[in-house]
């Protein structure tokens, strides 16, 4: 048998582990319309998305700035003051309720599970330090690197996060796994030149996403690697 203990399970975070994009999704939603404008239901269901797509260089430290300048557009707003508040107000609300985010379905016992195998495990997130502790609880001491905005000078899809997390690791970065929901996690983990990628549908990635982006492997969630590790190992 391959020796596959040696390998590093890298997770993306919001989006892979928690189900935080419906929620952050609805706090830009309540900021809009705080601010007196109206959105129709289709544009509700999609500005977040286009909004994320349309935003470039989103490996840039300033995506989340970029982010909300590129919403502003969509809602026809163009004043910089007018947009800062927009993006202070979403992220205070989200900083205030982010312990209500859930866990997706199964990520604790897939996490407990790669532990028992003895495989490495890594968090790989454009989250910041200080949002780690509420979002992770307990659940953080079963990692064993963690690669947060701060600790790197570009973000995914750049390669820089994940050859920093397989350093740290000391693995070789051929030797690691990036699971993630956005085209980003798989884009930074074929620059990185990871031995599988894995695109998970519990973010706003669909199929067909995954499927234009080349990912490895893609599953429903987290929950299902346990049951299909035997697939991810193929690729090692």
């Amino acid at each position: 048998m391959k020796n596959t203990k040696e390998i590093a399970f890298l997770f993306d975070l919001d989006g892979t582990l928690l189900d935080a994009i419906p929620f952050f999704n609805q706090l830009v939603l309540e900021s809009i319309e705080e601010m007196g404008i109206k959105l129709d239901e289709d544009m509700k269901k999609t500005l977040l998305f286009e909004a994320i797509n349309q935003t470039t260089d989103k490996s840039s430290k300033d995506f989340i700035f970029n982010l909300f300048f590129t919403i502003g557009k969509m809602i026809g707003v163009t004043e910089k003051s007018k947009i800062y508040k927009l993006q202070v107000n979403a992220g205070m609300k989200y900083l205030k309720g982010m312990t209500k985010v859930d866990l997706i379905e199964g990520t604790p016992e897939t996490l407990h599970f790669l532990s028992s195998k003895g495989y490495k495990i890594g968090l790989v997130t454009t989250s910041s330090q200080r949002d780690l502790a509420p979002k992770l609880g307990d659940l953080r001491e079963l990692f064993d690197i963690i690669c947060t905005r701060e600790d790197t000078k570009k973000m995914k899809p750049h390669p820089e996060p994940i050859l920093k997390a397989a350093n740290d690791l000391n693995i070789m970065p051929n030797r690691c796994v990036m699971i993630g929901d956005t085209p980003d996690d798989i884009l930074a983990g074929q620059n990185a030149k990871v031995g599988c990628t894995v695109g998970v549908l519990t973010g706003f990635s669909s199929l067909e996403i995954f499927k234009e982006f080349k990912a490895n492997l893609i599953f429903k969630s987290v929950a299902e690697i346990p049951d299909r590790l035997s697939d991810i190992l193929d690729f090692f």
